[in-house]
């Protein structure tokens, strides 16, 4: 009866595996520092690219547009001298009004004050006594140095974002207002007792709470403000002497709300008056004007906020250098580890070789030492010779690994170190005919399945008995 033959192991350890991959951290540092040097390198050459080709774009946008495109747009119409001219006016007056229009109409839909109800604005007032430490009383000077700093775009800024609001804080400047009282009488319909000349700030704003909120930044600016006012203005005192709260209606608000809606009316009559005295066979060059108006502003806008930009980095003597993206170098740390560990798991999972021990116990039932275990190899092969009374052992292996240094217990018993493979050379195979038992000598992550089963096959059809498998030390 024909025995079935020996099927190469072909299972997979996933710990095993993880740990494999672990054991290649060497590579995944050498991987890591090169993809990160790489990347770091590709970013920071993006960014120098990116940065010249900045510099060249400000240096177009800066080119003056040159006026006689508007003269080469109505010589290009054919029209004589008379419609030209007046095709040139109108259409200057045409974009000049449209432009203001649209100014006008963002500052109606944007302004705090023009949201402002008229009928019920919240207001608070500061009074401030100020007087110098020599005797001398405030003057005008040093309330101009106090609301300089607190009635400024940082201090905006700040009461935008405390307030949430979602417009530009410039707009804060008509809302909060400063001024230098010459004498008591001038406070209005609040009476202050107190000396000397002295400062008020008004606050207007459309509901209590925010007004309240604007009114504590001021205090805090002003009292901040003191050490620097110091400096520049000589020591001096300056104490809050009145507060006044109240909602009331604001004539003179809604004086300043009806005249800007009437500003914005009479921009829309200009823009249309001009646009209709228009001919109908000029108006394709008229809109062609209005067209060049429109990209030369824009150009020029663009130029005037490069420079600016160009003159503030050089106030602060700021030079933009190329730089590497951290994330990159982040990136190739991590394609670093990624790239290893993904190239020696599909090498595990694919490879055909021997990965460890337990591999031959379970698949070919050998019993599996260490080459390192001299003693006991020398010991249990002694046993097994002396047990079976066999007089020669063949060191096989399917890589040509000679089995280290073995003494055997049995004085009669002689070891053949097999030097090739036995399907290879005749004289390993006449080596191994002679032998009575056999020894397998193979490596870990070196031994291929399939050729260790060619020669357990070989063992068993010459009748070889495996007394067991030795496991070289990997290099």
């Amino acid at each position: 009866m024909t025995q079935e033959k020996i099927k190469p192991y072909d299972g997979i350890c996933i710990s095993h595996m993880l740990l494999h991959i672990a054991k290649s951290w060497k590579k995944m540092l050498i991987a890591m520092v090169i993809l990160a040097v790489l990347l770091g390198g590709l970013s920071y050459y993006k960014n120098a690219k990116g940065l010249a080709a900045g510099e060249e774009a400000e240096k177009d946008e800066k080119e003056e547009i040159l006026l006689t495109d508007e003269t080469q747009i109505l010589e290009n119409a054919g029209l004589n001298e008379k419609a030209a001219d007046e095709v040139l006016y109108y259409a200057n007056k045409y974009y000049y009004n449209q432009v203001q229009y649209e100014r006008q109409r963002d500052y109606l839909k944007d302004s705090i004050l023009m949201q402002l109800d008229p009928n019920h604005v919240w207001t608070i007032t500061l009074y401030y006594q100020l007087s110098m430490m020599d005797g001398g009383e405030g003057d005008a000077a040093l309330a101009a140095s106090y609301l300089s700093r607190v009635l400024c775009d940082e201090v905006y800024d700040e009461i935008a974002e405390t307030l949430n609001v979602d417009t530009d804080s410039g707009y804060f400047s008509e809302v909060i207002t400063g001024s230098y009282l010459d004498s008591p009488s001038e406070n209005g319909d609040i009476t202050v007792t107190f000396g000397g000349e002295d400062m008020k700030i008004l606050i207007r704003y459309q509901d209590e709470a925010g007004c309240e909120e604007i009114a504590r930044i001021i205090r805090e600016k002003m009292d901040v403000s003191k050490q620097d006012v110091t400096k520049e203005a000589g020591a001096h005192e300056i104490s809050l002497v009145g507060l006044q709260k109240e909602e009331k209606s604001d004539l003179q608000l809604l004086e300043e709300q009806k005249e800007a809606v009437n500003t914005l009316g009479a921009l829309s009559d200009n823009v249309i008056n001009a646009r209709s005295n228009v001919e109908a066979n000029e108006e394709t060059v008229f809109y062609e004007l209005v067209e060049y108006y429109t990209a030369r502003d824009q150009k020029k806008g663009s130029t005037v906020k490069a420079s600016e930009d160009e003159e503030e980095r050089s106030a602060k003597d700021i030079t933009v250098k190329p730089r590497v993206s951290w994330k990159y170098v982040a990136l190739g740390l991590f394609l670093g580890i990624f790239l290893v560990g993904a190239w020696e798991g599909i090498w595990y999972f694919f490879s055909d070789t021997v990965k460890r021990q337990r591999e031959l116990e379970e698949a070919y039932g050998l019993s599996v030492y260490n080459a390192e275990d001299g003693a006991l190899l020398s010991l249990l092969i002694g046993s097994k010779c002396a047990k079976n009374g066999y007089h020669s052992i063949y060191a096989a292996s399917s890589l040509g690994i000679k089995l280290p240094k073995p003494a055997f217990s049995g004085k009669d018993v002689k070891l053949l170190q097999g030097e090739n493979s036995p399907f290879e050379d005749e004289d390993e195979l006449e080596k191994f005919l002679g032998a009575d038992g056999v020894v397998l000598v193979e490596q870990c992550g070196a031994t291929s399945h399939k050729e260790l089963v060619r020669l357990l096959e070989l063992c068993r059809e010459l009748e070889k008995p495996v007394l067991c498998a030795v496991m070289a030390k990997e290099e």
